[in-house]
């Protein structure tokens, strides 16, 4: 016995010829064999209009791992009985005629013309099994369609490139990853930019690596693209994707600097323009991952300033930004550095006398340059054995300082203005200024007190001397 073998998942076409006096003649019947694993089963079959089907049958033949039928490289054949009409169980039973033994949960029939029909079945085992499946003809003739269908899996489908951003007028590619492991029938993009009361709808290409491209035309700038891909197997199972993005037009932002190094207490300028003009824009101003922002308005052309005085020595960055708008996608691209330098210092010191007697005091005073308010200096004392002492004084809000000091020992003394520096302004070191400490008038004219008072004392001893004598 001849049959023909098809495979699932695949469409079939077949013509028949009804009875003839309600006899079957040539092409009133026809039989095909198949084989699947898969326990569910399908068959569709879609009659012309010049066609009333009569009954399609499945039927059982084999299932070598239950003993029935055998094996021919790796194929199962039909249990013999079966095709003379005998029946085990489920197996068996296979026959052409109207009035045959059928399956009644394996068989559709047809109640006229141009009815299509199904044989919705599963069966009891998961294994190899082989099946034919007869088609009678009842009245009329045509061709008819049909697919034996054991795959209900639908395609793995995915976007490859997820579109963030698309401009205004420019086509916009969508690429899918589409998989099925038993053949695809197409691939459509579906896409509409008024929320599906109409859409468009284009035929994906095939290109590698299982991805299939399609293309969105240009849109004008504030338009919300939506679209649909679908995936159709050859079993006819579907996978959908949808997404969608906004259309926008670009901007460009661009900034310059005043200067790229400034010293602390120092302002920076930023200067940029920004398409569209009159967006506002956001200046992130940020060193050491500490940041300001400060929002600032554009003129009619575009053009923005800014003046800003850092509170940080260091390297820094300052970014311009805009979020955009419904037309408009934002910006954030554009940055510039610069770096800000401890700002160099200086001082002046004087004294307010440079020669003094011990026990007197001397007044120091000076400046800083530029002028800080409570900043921090020392006063060094050097003595004339060459000891130091330490004086700590604040500058006022014009940058000066003062400070009476009592020097304790007689010699010259040096006085210096000194700051060692930190963050934001630099170390300095004021010239030496010198001071000369000298003992009292008596201190220095002891001696020749001493010297005069002895003398007396003997000019005196001597008169007394002489009168006593005379006078004796």
């Amino acid at each position: 016995m001849l049959i023909e073998n098809i495979e699932p998942n695949r469409w079939y076409q077949r013509y028949l010829t009804g009875k003839v006096n309600d006899q079957p003649v040539e092409n009133t019947t026809w039989a095909y064999e198949f084989n699947t694993t898969s326990k569910h089963v399908e068959v569709w079959i879609d009659v012309p209009d010049t066609l009333d089907m009569y009954e399609a049958r499945l039927y059982l033949m084999a299932n070598p791992s239950k003993g029935m039928g055998d094996l021919l490289n790796a194929m199962p054949l039909a249990w013999e009985p079966g095709l003379y009409g005998d029946i085990s169980g489920d197996y068996g039973g296979y026959n052409l005629s109207s009035t045959g033994f059928r399956h009644t949960d394996a068989m559709a029939s047809c109640e006229f013309p141009g009815e299509d029909m199904l044989i919705n079945y599963t069966a009891p085992y998961e294994e190899n099994i082989l099946y034919h499946l007869v088609l009678i003809a009842e009245n009329g003739v045509g061709s008819l369609n049909f697919t034996v269908k054991t795959d209900f899996e639908a395609p793995s489908l995915s976007v490859e490139n997820p579109i963030e951003k698309a401009y205004s007028n420019n086509a916009t590619t969508i690429t899918a990853r589409v998989s099925d492991e038993f053949g695809l029938k197409r691939v459509m993009l579906n896409y509409t930019i008024d929320d599906w009361a109409t859409w468009t709808s284009t035929v994906m290409s095939a290109s590698q690596n299982q991805t299939y491209v399609g293309t969105i035309t240009g849109q004008p700038a504030g338009i919300t693209v939506k679209y649909k891909i679908l995936a159709t197997d050859i079993a006819d199972n579907r996978a959908e994707v949808q997404s969608s993005y906004m259309v926008k037009t670009p901007t460009t932002i661009s900034i310059n600097l005043s200067n790229s190094t400034i010293n602390y207490g120092e302002n920076i300028t930023v200067t940029g323009i920004i398409s569209p003009n009159g967006a506002t824009v956001t200046l992130n101003y940020t060193v050491d991952g500490v940041g300001l922002s400060k929002v600032v308005s554009t003129n009619s052309s575009g053009l923005f300033n800014d003046v800003y005085m850092p509170n940080k020595t260091g390297l820094w960055t300052v970014l311009a930004s805009w979020s955009g708008n419904g037309s408009y996608y934002g910006a954030s691209n554009s940055y510039k550095n610069f770096t800000v330098n401890r700002t160099p210092m200086s001082a002046i010191c004087n004294v307010s006398r440079v020669q003094l007697i011990i026990g007197e005091n001397v007044t120091v005073f000076g400046s800083v340059s530029p002028i800080v308010e409570n900043m921090s200096v020392v006063l060094m004392f050097t003595m004339p054995n060459g000891s130091t002492i330490e004086r700590h004084v604040y500058t006022n809000s014009n940058g000066t300082f003062i400070v009476n000091f009592r020097p304790h020992f007689i010699g010259t003394w040096r006085v210096q203005a000194k700051f060692d520096g930190d963050d934001l302004r630099g170390g300095f070191q004021s010239e030496l200024v010198l001071f000369f400490v000298t003992d009292t008038w008596m201190n220095q004219n002891l001696l020749y007190i001493i010297l005069g008072v002895v003398a007396a004392i003997i000019a005196l001893v001597v008169v007394i001397f002489i009168r006593k004598r005379r006078y004796g």
